[in-house]
């Protein structure tokens, strides 16, 4: 992570999907307002793994002299900004509702899901940090007149 990972896509698609999955399980067993709440979060999880995968195939694909000259394109870093913004909140909004859980297992279960949603979206911020501090020459250029 930091530079570009061709494999990093790959990694969110398939955490994703068990975070997604796990999701699911938990809803199912808390089949009423919480876990309506818990089926629309993962649904709106899995339709974000969609905008990362592309925006971090974008930034993986850019045009070497473009890279070199510009650095990691705005808008696909901006996209995953947001989807850094909007997992932040499903973090949130996951762990409020194990808070009204009362089985015990059932919310260890959705606690763990949490934390593999923080995990994520570390990561992902730590992807979206790595290609802002590839400096592109005019970025260097930049950075040395501006001293």
């Amino acid at each position: 992570l930091g530079g570009t990972d061709s494999q990093y896509d790959d990694d969110y698609e398939n955490e994703t999907e068990d975070v997604v999955k796990h999701l699911k399980d938990v809803a199912d067993i808390e089949d009423d307002s919480v876990g309506r709440s818990i089926r629309h979060i993962a649904e709106e999880q899995e339709d974000s793994v969609k905008r990362v995968s592309e925006a971090v195939t974008n930034v993986d694909k850019r045009n070497p002299v473009l890279q070199t000259l510009l650095g990691a394109s705005g808008s696909d870093l901006r996209e995953l900004e947001a989807e850094i913004a909007a997992n932040k909140t499903r973090v949130e909004m996951l762990t409020q509702a194990a808070n009204a859980i009362n089985d015990p297992e059932v919310k260890a279960i959705l606690l763990d899901q949490v934390a593999a949603l923080k995990e994520q979206t570390t990561k992902l911020e730590t992807f979206v940090s790595g290609q802002n501090d590839r400096l592109s020459v005019f970025g260097w250029m930049f950075n040395l007149f501006n001293k």
